[in-house]
Parts: structure tokens; sequence; C-alpha cells
């Protein structure tokens, strides 16, 4: 019959900085949850076409992140802007409510203005 030769797994070489190298990429996939460094990590890899082909997963990982930041920005930018404009409203309409309507504005005026307490200072 056939007989497997065991044979050892053998590793590639790699030098002490190299597998560094690897656990610094390793951390920055775990790190892009932050878009600064996910702005950083692009700005490197467009910079270096050869680091940009050996980690494409990063690369997308990083545009992905920029990409929902940017969405969560204009998410909160359109609920601050509804929430200034209803809060706005109703203090508008608090002022309003506060003073008496009058029927005709020449009453303000009139209202406006007071008599003299003194009628020998006038």
């Amino acid at each position: 019959m056939f007989q497997l030769v065991r044979t050892r797994n053998v590793r590639p070489y790699c030098s002490s900085v190299a597998l560094e190298e690897e656990k610094a990429w390793v951390a920055f996939y775990r790190r892009l949850a932050d878009p600064a460094i996910a702005a950083e990590v692009i700005q490197h890899l467009d910079a270096d076409a050869e680091l940009k082909r050996t980690h494409p997963a990063l690369y997308l990982r990083c545009k992905e992140t920029l990409r929902k930041n940017k969405a969560r920005l204009a998410r909160t930018k359109r609920i601050r802007t509804f929430m200034r404009r209803i809060l706005g409203a109703l203090r508008r309409d608090q002022k309003s409510s506060m003073r008496p309507r009058l029927r005709h504005p020449a009453r303000s005026v009139v209202k406006g203005i007071e008599a003299p307490r003194n009628p020998k200072a006038a």
C-alpha cells in the first residue's frame, strides 16, 4: 500500500521585525472603529501601493469606517436642526402666550406711554 511520509510542517522564516510589523497591522484591524485612525491608515496605504495590495481588507474597512462616521455626523446634524426648530417654535409660542394679544397695534403704543406722576414737574 501507499504510505505517507511524515514531514514536519515548517513555517517560513520570519524575522522578529516582520512579526512585530504583522502584530501592528493586526492591531490596526482591531482599532479601525476610530475614524481618526482609519483616516491615518488610509493616508499611509495611499502613499504605498504595495501595502495597499497586501492589505486590501484593511483599506476597505478604513473606507467603511469613514463612510459610517460621515453618515453619523449627517444624521446628528439633521436631528440637531430638527430639535432647534421644534424648541424655537415652542419658545416662540410661550412668549406669545405670556403676552396678551392686543386687537389694535395703536393700543400698544398708548400703553407704552406713562402718565407723569407729578403734574407740576411736567
